[in-house]
């Protein structure tokens, strides 16, 4: 990881409307249950009332793995999460603040800029592969 990918991938649709991988058995999905009620107490004897589902992709990341939040162009706002998912939640409220025209300085670690100064993330010691 990461795999360079054909150009003419599939990138649409996947999650639970692929109309082959969306889908999950009953065991992995008890499987993922009890897993989180391990972790976090709101999913103890829920089994009945949690749904899991395959939300895999292809997915694209940064030179160092962190996200990008910054205007690209002067009407032109992105974030491109470099494959933090749900991680990324935290940056709404800023990002919305910023397109609304009040700079955020919380955000001037995640500016596209940070690669042509060479100010990149430093390496993870997270014992993950993947951080």
């Amino acid at each position: 990881m990461p795999l360079p990918l054909d150009p003419d991938c599939e990138l649409d649709p996947y999650g639970p409307s692929h109309p082959e991988l969306g889908t999950t058995t009953r065991g992995f999905d008890e499987a993922v249950t009890r897993a989180m009620s391990w972790a976090l107490g709101r999913f103890d004897g829920a089994f009945d009332s949690w749904t899991c589902s395959s939300y895999g992709a292809q997915t694209c990341f940064t030179p160092d793995s962190y996200p990008v939040v910054d205007f690209l162009r002067e009407n032109v706002y992105a974030i491109f999460d470099s494959n933090h998912g749900f991680k990324m939640l935290a940056l709404g409220k800023l990002a919305a603040a910023e397109i609304l025209g009040r700079r955020q300085s919380e955000l001037d670690a995640f500016r596209l800029s940070r690669f042509a100064v060479g100010a990149l993330h430093p390496a993870s010691s997270s014992p993950y592969p993947w951080t």
